[in-house]
């Protein structure tokens, strides 16, 4: 998975790249200081452990999805060298849903797992190259998830476990300058959360009821995003 995750950011990268170059007015005195604001787009996977009490080679949800929000920050540049802060908003529609497939007495019947918002707050820095940015990045990151299993034959052996989760988000990625106020960039992002709920519930009584719980594990978000930046 992270052969993957560093594949995809290098494809991002080319593809901003492909963009700068087409748009034949490539800046190499382009000033990263100052804030900006922009839009962004993209793919997410998110990844949950133990949703299945007794049976762990049940299949597992796997919710994945296209994803779009906006961002806002602000850059330093010294030299060729630019710090800066980023903050930023990712609405999500992913969900998925598994069946036990070995019914065990009072087990549930199927877990579903919905993703709705990822957030971060960021620190991001890199060199420049004339017109492009190459940055790494990291910080706080936040969550809007659910965990939430039932018994079809009994609508009442339901529960949900809310996953309002602040985590850790990390990646890199590139960014190139179009004009003297426009940028586009790409980058991969990991958001590791690692939140484990423990709980009671008659749902989950049986014979070989085993001490395991519900764990948001990360997400992983592979995005291109466009800026507008003030001032020069």
């Amino acid at each position: 998975m992270q052969a993957r995750t560093i594949i995809i950011a290098l494809a991002l990268a080319m593809a901003t790249n492909t963009v700068a170059n087409a748009t034949g007015f490539p800046p190499t005195d382009f000033i990263w200081t100052g804030f900006y604001v922009g839009g962004h787009a993209g793919w997410g996977e998110a990844r949950f452990k133990n949703l299945f009490f007794y049976n762990p080679s049940n299949e597992h949800p796997e919710p994945e999805g296209w994803l779009g929000g906006v961002q806002a920050g602000y850059n330093h540049q010294w030299g060729m060298w630019v710090l800066g802060i980023e903050g930023d908003v990712s609405f999500l529609d992913e969900t998925d849903t598994a069946f036990d497939r070995g019914q065990i007495r009072s087990a549930a019947d199927s877990v579903r797992v919905d993703v709705d918002t990822l957030a971060t707050l960021r620190v991001r820095g890199g060199p420049t190259f004339g017109r492009f940015f190459v940055f790494g990045t990291v910080g706080a990151a936040w969550t809007d998830a659910k965990w939430t299993a039932c018994d079809c034959n009994d609508t009442r052996d339901k529960i949900t476990l809310n996953f309002d989760d602040v985590g850790v988000a990390y990646g890199g990625g590139v960014e190139v300058a179009l004009a003297n106020r426009w940028s586009i960039k790409g980058e991969g992002l990991v958001f590791d959360f690692d939140d484990q709920k423990r709980f009671k519930t008659r749902l989950f009584e049986g014979p070989n009821r085993r001490d395991t719980f519900p764990e948001f594990s990360h997400v992983i978000v592979w995005r291109v995003a466009v800026n507008y930046r003030f001032g020069r």
